[in-house]
C-alpha cells in the first residue's frame, strides 16, 4: 500500500513538538508552582481554591491538575489547550504507515476525542468548572484505547518497530491501573509513559519518512 512520505513527515515532526511542549509547560509549571509563597488548596464547598502557604509541589500525593490551579494555572492550562491541538496531525498521518486498517481509523478518532478531553482539562481547571473530572474522565479512557489500537495495528503491520507497539501496550497497563486505584504517582507514571510513547512513534516516522510502500 503506498503512503505519503510528506504526511508521515510532518506527523513526525508535530509527534516530536507536541511532547517538546508538553513536557515543557507541565515541567515548567511543576517549578513554578514550587518556587512561588502561596498556591491554592481545593475545598469541595468553596467556589475557588483557598490561598495557602506553598510548601511545595509533591508528586507523592498531588494531581498534576493541581498544576492548575496553583500559581502555575496559566501555563499548564494554556500548555494543554496548545497541546491538544498539536496533537491532533498526528493521527491522520499514522493512517498511511498503518495501512489505513480499520482499526487505524478508530484507533485516529479515538485520538481525536483524547485532544478534545486534553483541551478540555485545560479550559476547565479542577475544583473551578464542574466539568474537569468529566474531560479528565474521556482524556484517561479515550487515550488508554487510542493507544491500544494503534499499538495492535502497528503490531500487524511493518511500518513500525514491534518494541513500540510493545511499549503502547505497557502504557494501556499503567493507564489501566492509574484509574482502579487513582494515585498521583500512576497519574505521573502515565504522563512519563506516554510522552515517551509519542516522542518514539514521532522519531520512527522521521527515520521512515522516506518509505513509499507499506
Amino acid at each position: 500500500m503506498s503512503i505519503n512520505p510528506r504526511a508521515t513527515l510532518i506527523g513526525g515532526i508535530f509527534a516530536i513538538i507536541s511532547m517538546i511542549v508538553g513536557t515543557i509547560c507541565t515541567l515548567g509549571a511543576l517549578v513554578q508552582y514550587t518556587m512561588f509563597p502561596l498556591r491554592g488548596l481545593p475545598v469541595s464547598f468553596l467556589p475557588y481554591p483557598l490561598p495557602i502557604i506553598n510548601t511545595g509541589f509533591s508528586i507523592w500525593y498531588q494531581a498534576i491538575s493541581e498544576l492548575g490551579i496553583g500559581p502555575s494555572a496559566f501555563l499548564f492550562n494554556v500548555g494543554l489547550m496548545i497541546l491538544g491541538f498539536l496533537i491532533l496531525p498526528i493521527f491522520p498521518a499514522l493512517l498511511g504507515p498503518l495501512r489505513n486498517s480499520i482499526i487505524a481509523k478508530i484507533g485516529t478518532v479515538s485520538g481525536i476525542v483524547t485532544c478534545i478531553g486534553i483541551i478540555g482539562v485545560g479550559l476547565a481547571p479542577m475544583a473551578i468548572s464542574p466539568l474537569h473530572g468529566t474531560f479528565g474522565t474521556v482524556f484517561f479512557i479515550s487515550v488508554g484505547i487510542t493507544v491500544f489500537l494503534l499499538s495492535y495495528a502497528m503490531v500487524q503491520g511493518e511500518f513500525f518497530s514491534k518494541a513500540i507497539a510493545v511499549y503502547g501496550f505497557s502504557f494501556v497497563a499503567v493507564d489501566l491501573i492509574f484509574m482502579i486505584v487513582s494515585n498521583s504517582i500512576w497519574e505521573w507514571t502515565v504522563f512519563f509513559v506516554l510522552i515517551t510513547w509519542i516522542l518514539f512513534v514521532g522519531i520512527q516516522m522521521l527515520l521512515k519518512r522516506n518509505v513509499t510502500k507499506v
